[in-house]
């Protein structure tokens, strides 16, 4: 259900990534995401973390509300999770280096920062969450840090 109200939610505000829009919805008395909004270019990242978490048999809770947005951080920071612990997705991602990264560096950037808030996972809880990144991300790399996350949120629950 969550992912179909994510998909909803990425849906509705494909164009129209600098507004939170309020999801009209009223038949899903049950629906949690209750306002989206995240950047177009940050899209295909969030869809993918969406659908392997998923796909893994984990239903990941975004909270009620989901604000993925680029923003000018300090140099060298690539994101911030606001919305750890709390019962929302709010991460900042630095604007000034997100388009110097690879593709693989931007998969990492966005898994992370998604697990710290959907899963409130802390700094070295896995391979993944290790507050900084390596210099050369291969798509094996990622992908192996991926399944040990997967492989953690499913010990830990």
């Amino acid at each position: 259900m969550t992912r179909l109200l994510l998909s909803l939610a990425i849906m509705a505000i494909i164009g129209m990534a600098t507004d939170i829009k309020r999801l009209e919805s009223k038949s899903q008395i049950d629906m949690k995401i209750r306002y989206a909004v995240i950047d177009k270019e940050l899209q295909p990242y969030v869809i993918e973390f969406d659908r392997v978490i998923q796909e893994s048999g984990i239903d990941p809770q975004y909270g009620s509300l989901v604000v993925i947005k680029f923003r000018q951080l300090r140099a060298g920071l690539l994101g911030i999770a606001h919305g750890m612990n709390h019962n929302v997705t709010l991460i900042d991602i630095n604007s000034r280096e997100w388009y110097k990264l690879s593709v693989q560096d931007k998969r990492m950037v966005i898994f992370h920062e998604m697990a710290h808030d959907v899963f409130n996972l802390e700094h070295g809880s896995t391979l993944l969450m290790m507050p900084t990144k390596p210099q050369v991300l291969t798509k094996q790399y990622v992908d192996d840090c991926i399944r040990l996350l997967i492989k953690h949120l499913k010990d830990v629950r």
